[in-house]
């Protein structure tokens, strides 16, 4: 970037907000304000009297107007004055890259938080070469690094005690820590350079800040991470405190929308009106991850014909919550013009399907539903597990396929429908006139970088629910855990699930925090996998575990050699996490130990031979016998479920022997 960025405070408008900030927290300013609130309830208290008893009015000689006109004048003064304070006229983070780009001279300071400005006019008025370890000692002293802290899990006192110990650095020149900030402020889409963009500006710079964070196992990623959350909770509490909140003032439409929706009484008996739920309850941030889909979704049902959509994923990746993020959109107008304030409703199956008193009457209910959405002309049709509705064929199932298909050509009405891979292959693919008029969108789970981002956004209902306080380490935590060990499951479901368990887990305990123990503690009590390093018992075992095996297991040193090391390398986590522990084939005659050994290691290891699942492979000969162990295919005539994965996923930490193979 060019060097003609300065830092410079002395005459600028964010030095005299920093004064008036200064002021208020100041003893005088909150003396200050403790006597005008006096000043207040005195006059409250005055106009109280004169209410119990009229004649007390001649003898408050108009010290209750008084005592008021200095408390509203006090109360506009401070509002005017903090409104700047958190509001100052300043350059973004974009403009003044820009500037900088185009060689002018541009004081950086302008692009300042009044938190920020006020912690480096802490450091010196000379700021062009400073000890970036003094930086960190003002930052860390700021309100606004509060939050960060905490969810790193750092007590402020402790980390400037650890700084105060720290070998001293040598000066470094300011201006490019300054312009890695900046750039993590129009990253995060910041308006202004915060306490956060300079801390991670920091850890890359400051040795002492980095190898604090390395003994945590963290790094600038992870602190931009954090500032990220803060960003996050921060703008929604902002928006609950803000009357009228500019970003939702996007074409609005005109005036009385609801009139237009029509009249469709079926319609609003057996669906849910989406719209009014969202703007209702709101939707926060937890969309992260499903942009693509959204905009996929506006794609699909801005097209003239076939305007219609199906998302098409395993359950718990998010498929409806796209759906939400896009009626969010539509009601805010943030969409395509020609999609913008449609009314968008779930159509409830259980209800439309329920108290049938003939075939033809289910036909009726759906004929009508979708005639007056319709006949409405401004209606989006959302069928969450559309495959309830559609059949296979077989007798005495509910269809409604011969009605849905002819309302999927109607250009006044939009259908988004939801299912599961295999029933889509099964349902909707062998049939042509669905796969043409259904704009298919898959949706995946979101990546380890997007879950670390979602479990941020759910972390404050979670956290306001249980009153508990959960750190960053424990959300990361959690995204690992969830990947290896729950496996009949998709992101973000088991993520969301995993971390408010062990929230719900402290229900009775002193402790509110939850941490990286808290986690490894209840996934393991939930699916009885050793998860923290080994340490106790379990390391003693593992240190001597074949002295134990041999017990039980004469000669055969090769075997229990092999079993036991590869037990040390995943416990180590030095082994790949997709696959088992470790995969033996034990060859030899009857006798000679081959079943014995693995008894042996499943009551040393595993704690008893009850957690060693056996199968006799003798008992699996034919087809029919096969589908009973893994499970019957897709278009089977009869579902089974195979006992492997049932016995496995009921009990995952366990050996597992093929016997007479």
């Amino acid at each position: 970037m060019n060097t003609r960025i300065k830092i410079d405070f002395r005459g600028t408008r964010i030095e005299k907000l920093v004064g008036v900030h200064r002021f208020f927290s100041s003893f005088c300013g909150k003396f200050l304000s403790l006597t005008c609130w006096i000043f207040g309830l005195a006059s409250l208290s005055i106009w109280i009297s004169w209410i119990l008893n009229s004649s007390n009015i001649d003898q408050t000689f108009g010290f209750d107007q008084i005592f008021l006109a200095l408390f509203i004048i006090f109360l506009a003064l401070r509002s005017f004055l903090r409104y700047f304070v958190k509001n100052p006229e300043i350059l973004p983070p974009e403009r003044v890259k820009e500037v900088a780009k185009e060689g002018k001279e541009i004081n950086i300071t302008t692009s300042f938080s009044v938190a920020l400005a006020e912690a480096l006019m802490r450091v010196g008025s000379d700021l062009e070469e400073v000890n970036s370890t003094e930086v960190l000692k003002e930052l860390s002293k700021s309100e606004e690094s509060n939050f960060i802290f905490a969810r790193i899990g750092l007590d402020r006192s402790d980390f400037q005690s650890n700084l105060e110990k720290a070998k001293s650095l040598a000066g470094v020149r300011f201006i490019n820590i300054i312009e890695r900030a900046l750039d993590t402020a129009i990253l995060e889409n910041h308006d202004q350079i915060e306490v956060g963009d300079m801390l991670v500006a920091l850890c890359e710079a400051d040795p002492n800040f980095s190898a604090i964070l390395s003994k945590l196992d963290m790094t600038s990623e992870d602190l931009a991470n954090i500032v990220y959350w803060q960003t996050s909770v921060e703008k929604k509490i902002e928006r609950r405190h803000t009357f009228l909140d500019p970003s939702n003032l996007h074409l609005t439409g005109g005036i009385g929308k609801d009139w237009a929706f029509g009249y469709t009484p079926d319609l609003n008996h057996y669906s849910i009106n989406l719209t009014e739920a969202v703007e209702r309850q709101g939707l926060g941030l937890e969309l992260i991850g499903h942009d693509k889909e959204i905009g996929l979704l506006e794609e699909a049902l801005n097209r003239t014909v076939g305007a219609n959509a199906i998302l098409v994923g395993e359950p718990g990746v998010g498929k409806k919550t796209a759906v939400l993020g896009f009626t969010k959109r539509v009601d805010e107008g943030q969409t395509l013009p020609n999609l913008a304030h449609r009314h968008i409703v779930e159509l409830n199956t259980d209800l439309l399907i329920s108290g049938l008193t003939g075939p033809g009457e289910f036909t009726q209910r759906i004929t009508s539903v979708f005639s007056q959405a319709a006949n409405a002309g401004n209606v989006v049709i959302f069928i969450d597990g559309i495959e309830k509705i559609l059949s296979s064929g077989e007798a005495g199932q509910i269809d409604a396929t011969s009605v849905l298909i002819p309302y999927l050509s109607y250009p006044e009405i939009n259908f988004i429908g939801t299912t599961n891979i295999s029933d889509y292959n099964n349902l909707i693919a062998p049939n042509s006139a669905l796969m043409q008029r259904f704009e298919k969108i898959e949706v995946n789970e979101p990546s380890q970088e997007e879950m670390v981002r979602i479990l941020e956004d759910v972390a404050p209902r979670i956290e306001y629910h249980y009153r508990v306080l959960v750190t960053y380490l424990a959300i990361k935590e959690v995204v690992k855990l969830a990947k290896k060990f729950v496996l009949d499951q998709p992101n973000p479901e088991k993520s969301i699930s995993l971390l408010e368990g062990a929230a719900n887990s402290l229900n009775k305990s002193q402790s509110k925090l939850v941490d990286v123990e808290v986690i490894d503690n209840y996934v393991s009590s939930k699916t009885n996998i050793p998860v923290k390093e080994a340490s106790g018992h379990e390391r003693e075992v593992l240190v001597n575990l074949e002295t134990e095996l041999h017990k039980r297991v004469v000669n055969q040193v090769q075997a229990v050699n092999a079993v036991a090391g590869a037990l040390r390398r995943s416990r180590a986590g030095v082994s790949e996490s997709k696959k088992p522990i470790g995969s033996f084939l034990f060859l030899g005659p009857t006798g000679v130990g081959k079943t014995e050994t693995a008894k042996a290691l499943a009551a040393t290891y595993f704690g008893s031979e009850e957690a060693m699942i056996r199968f006799d492979m003798s008992e699996y000969q034919n087809k029919e016998d096969t589908y009973r162990l893994i499970g019957s295919p897709a278009g089977y005539s009869e579902k089974i479920e195979g006992e492997l994965t049932s016995r496995v996923r009921n009990k995952p930490f366990s050996l597992l022997l093929f016997d007479e193979v």
